[in-house]
């Protein structure tokens, strides 16, 4: 029995250009990771704990800052591969990639200053003016996935619904043009019932 593993969707990934994410969001994180490849696998969680404690202030904020910049780097490379994708992608590619863009206005100066949250930031005006009848449109990737998800779960049985719809996307995009458009055929049926 094949199974699909979070290093095999990493692959994967990498291979459409998705970002890698970086050691962790804090300098802990980031030291233990090192701390881990140099050498004795065993206990080297423990092992790792024990020398961050012998760590000095100024040493631990020598890790922070790197963990800080390299967010800030993924950040950005975020920002470029979404940037690349059809805007119907986009949020489902977030999700995977865990990132949620970080609001900010910039100043007159080039200062980057973080918004305050409002009622439109979070969605709340919208989720009020949206109807209960009324849903989000439905794209050619879910007819895909409607269309092909027992097979997919018979294939990959282990693998859990967030990973096998990873694998779908990635499928689909594989597709050629000639059995996307069949799909695309669909929601432009399904907008002109609605």
């Amino acid at each position: 029995m094949k199974c699909v593993t979070q290093a095999d969707l990493d692959v994967l990934g990498e291979a459409y250009g998705r970002p890698k994410a970086p050691a962790g969001h804090s300098g802990y994180n980031l030291f233990c990771s090192e701390f881990r490849g140099k050498g004795d696998i065993r206990g080297w969680m423990a092992k790792s704990s024990a020398e961050w404690k012998l760590l000095s202030p100024e040493q631990k904020a020598v890790y922070t800052d790197r963990s800080k910049a390299a967010l800030k780097e993924y950040h950005k490379a975020c920002e470029v591969y979404l940037a690349g994708l059809p805007e119907e992608k986009r949020d489902d590619e977030r999700k995977v990639l865990k990132y949620e863009p970080q609001p900010s206005t910039v100043a007159a100066n080039g200062s980057t200053k973080k918004r305050r949250r409002n009622e439109a930031d979070c969605g709340i005006e919208n989720k009020k003016r949206k109807s209960q009848n009324e849903s989000s449109p439905v794209s050619a990737v879910t007819f895909y996935m409607l269309e092909e998800r027992e097979k997919f779960q018979k294939k990959f049985p282990e693998v859990k619904d967030a990973n096998l719809k990873q694998l779908m996307t990635l499928a689909f995009d594989k597709l050629p043009d000639k059995e996307k458009k069949r799909f695309h055929e669909m929601v432009a049926k399904l907008a002109q019932c609605v």
